[in-house]
């Protein structure tokens, strides 16, 4: 479950909806990554993928994460 509790990310079941990008989703995503690292320590990385993780463009407000281990 995710730690961010904002209306700005996320979307409602089946809507697709671009939003101009915002420099919080970086930050969101690094809150996501530091909590996730903690509950699962045996991850090597977590990383920003996906529209959210390049600033300029628009996108859908969901952060896509990917984890290996």
């Amino acid at each position: 479950m995710s730690r961010v509790k904002d209306d700005a990310v996320g979307l409602a079941r089946g809507a697709v909806e671009l939003r101009p990008y915002d420099p919080a989703w970086a930050r969101w995503f690094e809150l996501e990554r530091i909590a996730l690292q903690a509950d699962v320590p045996e991850l090597l990385e977590v990383e920003h993928i996906g529209s959210t993780s390049i600033p300029g463009i628009e996108a859908k407000p969901v952060i896509d994460m990917q984890a290996s281990w």
